[in-house]
């Protein structure tokens, strides 16, 4: 069973925060709809796809910081019944200042061209003066049993990753 072409969909939403004794940073989200993904068959007989991400922050044309990662799939064994979000979480530690986001997006599985777009980043928290961070939408949040991506202060806290609020979204 082979997946057909398909266009990649992707949503990115980031925060930023100050930690006492830390700094700055950001957390970036990266949303993918599992159904955009091709699915690459495993040699369990299962099917899984797989996301390429380059993260790159620039301060005039200087890079700061690159990172680059690989976000892979549930198994499934039929991809074309695939519901799954994929939602992946980075926490980047920046100094205070404007910064560009840089973004590659590429399906491993898909001869598609890369997804590439650019975003503006402000962080400025004074030294010596109270300032508020971000105010990071969630979708649940639970006491951590394990430490992972998405634990913050013995919680783990799930983002809700889009600037749109729909109707029927009951809780956040």
């Amino acid at each position: 069973m082979a997946s057909q072409a398909k266009d990649l969909r992707a949503q990115l939403y980031y925060c930023t925060f100050f930690a006492p004794g830390t700094g700055p940073y950001v957390e970036v989200y990266l949303t993918f709809d599992g159904k955009s993904l091709e699915y690459k068959q495993l040699d369990n007989g299962n099917y899984q796809g797989a996301i390429e991400v380059t993260l790159k922050f620039y301060q005039k044309d200087s890079l700061i910081q690159s990172q680059n990662f690989i976000i892979n799939s549930p198994e499934t064994s039929d991809p074309d019944q695939m519901q799954e979000v994929l939602l992946n979480q980075e926490r980047i530690a920046l100094s205070n200042g404007d910064y560009e986001i840089e973004i590659n997006v590429k399906d491993v599985n898909s001869d598609m061209q890369p997804i590439k777009a650019f975003y503006d980043l402000a962080i400025h928290y004074p030294n010596n003066t109270m300032s508020f961070s971000d105010v990071e939408s969630i979708t649940s949040i639970a006491e951590s049993q394990a430490p992972g991506m998405f634990t913050k202060s013995g919680y783990d806290i799930i983002p809700y990753s889009s600037s749109y609020f729909p109707k029927n979204v009951e809780t956040m």
